[in-house]
């Protein structure tokens, strides 16, 4: 008799339970099969980035000679998942014209790019980039050995803890031409470059303090692959702002090859915007 009550019990107490799970369950099934499959352009993204920039605050260090660039990049992007995404990158530069002083608009090459991920954790993210550009302008096209030019990377971003962050993107680059160059050739190899952000956010999640470091060594021409030249290392300070969900970042940059710090004060601001 004590087993039938509690039998009874067991069927009507638990199956009352237990029946606004089954119907909780039941309607979660039913939203996922009514749900819309994603298109593929629910799957695009877009942004935009720019960097406007002048190597030489001071006129009179200058000269008559216009250094200020303006470089512009819109970038699309596919998403497989997580961890897949493909890039397509449409880049030009409008800069000085040094000798009728008038701007001069360049266009760079299209850049292709594949980017996976190789590690994450809550800290951490680690992603690899397989990029090419094919010689789209009309100074690569001027060269007509010259195929298309790889530009790997890796991308490591680190939260060191709640207020402080870094970035760290070493880059390798090399031409590939329709036939050898030779080992005495005036095309360098390859080149190395760098680029480290450190961002404190210690005052306010708006306004960000940051600061960069670029570096570019080329290979030099005709000598062995070791044989490597820094011609760029420059320092980047300033406060990354977020006004209206654009990243607007004003600094100052400093080129420390040159002979005097105070003449390689430049400055700049970078625009990014998604979409």
């Amino acid at each position: 008799m004590k087993k039938f009550a509690i039998t009874v019990c067991w069927l009507v107490f638990g199956g009352f339970i237990s029946l606004p799970s089954a119907k909780a369950q039941t309607a979660q099934i039913t939203k996922r099969m009514r749900a819309k499959p994603r298109s593929f352009t629910d799957n695009l993204s877009y942004f935009y980035w720019s960097d406007l920039r002048t190597g030489t605050l001071d006129s009179d260090v200058r000269g008559q000679t216009p250094d200020t660039s303006f470089y512009n990049m819109f970038n699309a992007r596919y998403t497989v998942n997580e961890n897949h995404r493909f890039n397509f990158q449409i880049r030009f530069e409008l800069s000085d014209q040094i000798y009728h002083h008038e701007d001069r608009f360049d266009e760079d090459d299209s850049r292709f790019l594949y980017q996976f991920l190789i590690y994450k954790n809550a800290s951490t993210t680690i992603r690899g980039t397989a990029a090419f550009q094919l010689p789209t302008s009309e100074s690569s096209q001027a060269d007509e050995d010259r195929l298309f030019r790889l530009k790997p990377n890796l991308i490591v971003s680190h939260k060191i803890d709640d207020y402080n962050s870094i970035l760290f993107v070493p880059s390798y680059t090399r031409d590939i031409y329709s036939r050898s160059q030779g080992f005495g050739s005036t095309n360098s190899r390859f080149y190395l470059g760098t680029w480290v952000a450190y961002s404190n956010k210690y005052l306010s999640d708006k306004y960000v303090l940051r600061a960069d470091l670029e570096t570019k060594h080329i290979h030099m021409a005709g000598q062995d692959d070791l044989a490597l030249k820094t011609t760029s290392f420059k320092f980047l300070l300033g406060v990354d702002c977020d006004l209206a969900g654009t990243s607007v970042y004003p600094y100052l940059v400093q080129n420390t090859l040159g002979k005097l710090a105070s003449d390689q004060l430049g400055g700049g601001f970078q625009i990014f915007r998604s979409f």
